[in-house]
């Protein structure tokens, strides 16, 4: 049996105890190693600011008209009632609140899109957000587009119930 086949095949099977393993120097281990190390940090420091900014967040009076819990994976609840959105829109709605009265950008809502990083997705995830939001508020308009940049959550002025 060729020797390509026989890989791909132990691969479909994850049978990795059978595919011959590629050598290379410790150094490269090492750094390899690293490398993880430092990418870990990396992300245990983006997670712990992301929570620092949700816990600010909460702190708004504008919070108590939406709540949510992107880290449980909780579904949004607006103004009492729950909001049906897929994970992805949930994950760029916390980002927008979490950040809100600023200007969200295309770039940093890639980090939070695990697929399909583009801005055609990212503007259709937003319309979706917004379809949500106006199946159970009519008048929502706190999602705003910003040309060339990004969106903003802006709070609602009108205080309305």
């Amino acid at each position: 049996m060729p020797a390509t086949i026989y890989r791909s095949i132990m691969k479909a099977l994850d049978a990795w105890d059978y595919l011959q393993k590629a050598t290379f120097e410790e150094a490269d281990f090492i750094e390899t190693f690293l490398e993880i190390l430092r990418s870990v940090k990396e992300r245990k420091l983006h997670k712990e600011s992301q929570s620092a900014a949700y816990k600010e967040a909460a702190k708004s009076p504008v919070a108590d008209q939406l709540s949510m819990d992107p880290l449980r994976q909780r579904t949004p609840i607006w103004r009492g009632q729950r909001i049906n959105l897929p994970l992805t829109a949930q994950r760029i709605l916390a980002a927008l609140f979490a950040r809100r009265g600023q200007v969200v950008s295309y770039e940093d809502l890639y980090e939070v899109v695990k697929s399909g990083r583009n801005r055609d997705n990212i503007r259709k995830h937003v319309s979706t957000i917004r379809d949500a939001f106006r199946e159970i508020d009519a008048d929502f308009e706190c999602i705003e587009n910003v040309p060339m940049r990004g969106f903003r959550w802006v709070d609602d002025d009108a205080g309305r119930s």
